[in-house]
């Protein structure tokens, strides 16, 4: 009941970000007030209230992670379920090599270099973040596929003469892609965490758009003065990755409670 209501809490939060946006008029004579019933969050160096600008740049962050993490599923699953269907391809090998890179690598100096190569700003960091992505969601996709293949059901549509194209659209894709999800959101976080790193950096979004690491670089230069502007922000960070981790650990274990019931009524 906490989990969900700290998602409940968050994702009202997250929804009056984008409804309210950020308060961008600078007051000079409103600047570092503590938080008060005027300013829930109290106000930045500007005199800008925090909580809009804050909630705006959560729900900014959590929607480039969410979109990169999706994409990064789905294209994760098909080349997976592509290499799992071939496993001595080229497409297989070359994946695998791929992959090996992916992991073998210093993430995330190659993150930041990336993104310096393609220049600062939202998009860029949004495709960075997707290069990295998939792999994880391939090679689980990738078991998959391999373990099912050998299954009755998966052999007998072989059988029957269907093609490999209607095999995994119909028989490989339904069974994979929602437990390549599960196993994906605990890299949701990380995703997060990253674009935060990458706009605390100065390369991801650029001002005046609101971001979570630019809000963090801004308030450890008044930190000592003022520590509702470092204290706010990491706050609802945190909170945030602790949800999506609750949100993990609930879905794996109705999906393990599921298996095993199936489990018991296929073997009675």
């Amino acid at each position: 009941m906490r989990k969900v209501g700290l998602m409940l809490l968050l994702t009202a939060f997250l929804i009056l970000g984008f409804a309210i946006g950020a308060p961008g008029v600078p007051q000079s004579g409103n600047a570092l007030v503590p938080p008060s019933v005027a300013n829930w969050m109290g106000t930045d160096v500007l005199g800008r209230d925090l909580f809009g600008r804050l909630a705006l740049a959560a729900a900014r962050s959590v929607a480039v992670s969410v979109a990169a993490w999706s994409v990064a599923v789905l294209i994760g699953a098909a080349i997976g379920t592509a290499t799992g269907m071939s496993p001595r391809s080229i497409l297989s090998k070359l994946t695998g090599r791929i992959m090996a890179l992916i992991y073998s690598t210093p993430f995330m100096l190659v993150l930041v270099a990336i993104v310096a190569v393609l220049g600062p700003g939202m998009l860029n960091a949004y495709l960075a973040l997707l290069m990295f992505a998939w792999a994880a969601p391939a090679r689980h996709a990738d078991e998959m596929v391999r373990r099912l293949r050998e299954a009755t059901h998966v052999r007998a549509s072989f059988a029957l003469g269907f093609r490999p194209s209607q095999i995994v659209r119909v028989v490989l894709l339904p069974a994979v892609l929602p437990t390549v999800a599960v196993a994906a959101l605990p890299a949701l976080p990380d995703l997060l965490v990253l674009d935060v790193l990458l706009s605390f950096v100065g390369l991801g979004a650029q001002p005046p758009i609101p971001t979570l690491g630019g809000m963090l670089l801004d308030g450890l230069s008044y930190g000592a003065v003022a520590w509702w502007l470092v204290a706010f922000p990491l706050t609802v960070l945190v909170c945030i990755c602790l949800s999506v981790r609750a949100l993990h650990f609930d879905t794996s274990r109705a999906s393990s409670v599921n298996r095993y019931r199936h489990a018991a009524r296929t073997a009675f």
